[in-house]
């Protein structure tokens, strides 16, 4: 898997997952708030890893979305991240990713 900051947060969230590419990537984008406050950050190990994680994650659902295209998401995965990373309470975020009221 190969990371780049070639993503378009109006389309792709925070990044997308391009299974065209050899090899495979996930194209986080720079212009999201996040990534832009991690990437100012690059020098520390815990930014790094949090982009790590981040791009794992997309990676990871383009893989499975590639063998099950039926699976319940609204929009791209990369989108469904950035509104959760958006929302003001931490409850509700988790409530969000696990499907379970808050």
């Amino acid at each position: 898997m190969l990371i780049t900051f070639d993503g378009n947060v109006e389309t792709d969230g925070i990044g997308k997952f391009d299974a065209t590419s050899r090899p495979q990537r996930v194209d986080l984008a720079r212009e999201h708030p996040d990534i832009k406050l991690l990437l100012d950050h690059r020098d520390q190990k815990l930014a790094i890893r949090s982009l790590y994680m981040l791009a794992v994650a997309i990676y990871c659902n383009g893989l499975l979305m590639r063998s099950d295209p039926e699976l319940p998401f609204e929009g791209e995965f990369g989108q469904q991240i950035a509104k959760l990373l958006a929302m003001q309470d931490d409850e509700l975020a988790i409530a969000g990713l696990t499907g379970k009221e808050a």
